[in-house]
C-alpha cells in the first residue's frame, strides 16, 4: 500500500474538522428488482448481498445511542431487505426521520402490498430514482415499462399525500447520468420535470430543495468524467459547455416537498 500521509501533509487542502452526526446512512443490500445502466453498486435481481438482523439491530441501538435525527435508507432496493419495515418503524419509535431511496417499481413488486400506504403511515420521506422526464431514457437505462410504472406509483404516492401542500410527505426525484457529465441547469431541469409530470397529474406545486449536486455515473465511465474534472480544472468555462448540452447526464435532485 502507498504511504498517503507524506502527500497529505504537504497539501495547502484546508484542515477539516469533524462536526456533530446528522445523518446515518446504510445500505441494507444489493438485490434489486432493476438493472440499471448507471447503477454504482451494479444492484440487480441476481444479487444476494442484503444486510442481516443482527446489523439491522445494531444500527437501531446505535440510532438510539446517539440521538442522530436521520436514517437514511438505500441499496438496491431496500425495500427488498426482509427487516427493512422493521427498521423503519423502530427508527421512527426512535424519533428518527426516515429516508427512504426508491426506485418506484419496487411497489408494484409482488409481495410489497401495502408498502406505500405503510411509509405514508410513518411519515417516511422519499427518494424516488427517475432518472429523466421521458419514456424514452428512463426506459433506454430501465428496461421497458419502467416509466409506465413509475409514473403509476407515483400518482398513486399522491393520493397518499405524498407532494401535498401541507401533508408533510416529502416526495424527491433524482435525476441521474447515463454518462460521465455536469449536470444541466437546475432550474431548466426543474421546469422541464413539473411540465412532463405535469401532463401525468403528477404532483403539482413542487417546492425545489437545493442540495449539492452529485455525479452519479456507472463505474465504465469513470475514466472519462476524470478526464472532464481536469478540463473543468484547466478550462473554467467547461462547466458552462457541459450544461448547455442538456437534460442527458449528471444528477439534480428535485424536492416535491411539502
Amino acid at each position: 500500500m502507498h504511504a498517503t500521509l507524506p502527500l497529505l501533509e504537504v497539501s495547502d487542502f484546508p484542515a477539516l474538522r469533524r462536526e456533530r452526526l446528522e445523518t446515518l446512512q446504510v445500505n441494507l443490500g444489493y438485490k434489486c428488482n432493476q438493472t440499471c445502466v448507471h447503477c454504482h453498486v451494479n444492484a440487480g435481481p441476481t444479487r444476494t448481498e442484503q444486510m442481516g438482523c443482527e446489523t439491522v439491530q445494531t444500527v437501531l441501538r446505535y440510532l438510539g445511542a446517539s440521538g442522530v435525527g436521520t436514517l437514511d435508507i438505500t441499496g438496491g432496493a431496500p425495500e427488498l431487505n426482509p427487516h427493512f419495515r422493521e427498521l423503519v418503524e423502530r427508527a421512527r419509535a426512535l424519533g428518527a426521520h426516515v429516508i427512504d431511496r426508491c426506485n418506484l417499481t419496487v411497489l408494484e413488486e409482488a409481495g410489497q402490498d401495502g408498502l406505500a400506504d405503510f411509509l405514508a403511515a410513518r411519515g417516511v420521506e422519499i427518494v424516488a430514482s427517475l432518472p429523466c422526464y421521458t419514456e424514452e431514457l428512463v426506459d433506454r437505462q430501465r428496461g421497458k415499462g419502467v416509466y409506465e410504472s413509475s409514473i403509476r406509483v407515483l400518482q398513486r404516492l399522491n393520493e397518499l399525500g405524498y407532494g401535498a401542500e401541507g401533508s408533510g410527505l416529502a416526495l424527491n426525484l433524482v435525476y441521474n447520468p447515463q454518462g460521465p457529465s455536469l449536470p444541466p441547469d437546475q432550474g431548466k431541469l426543474e421546469a422541464d420535470y413539473k411540465r412532463v409530470l405535469g401532463e401525468h397529474e403528477v404532483a403539482a406545486g413542487i417546492l425545489p430543495r437545493r442540495e449539492s449536486q452529485r455525479s452519479d455515473v456507472p463505474r465504465s465511465d469513470l475514466g472519462r468524467l476524470a478526464g472532464l474534472r481536469l478540463r473543468l480544472r484547466l478550462q473554467p468555462d467547461a462547466g458552462t459547455a457541459a450544461q448547455d448540452r442538456g437534460p442527458t447526464q449528471g444528477e439534480a435532485r428535485r424536492s416535491y416537498r411539502a
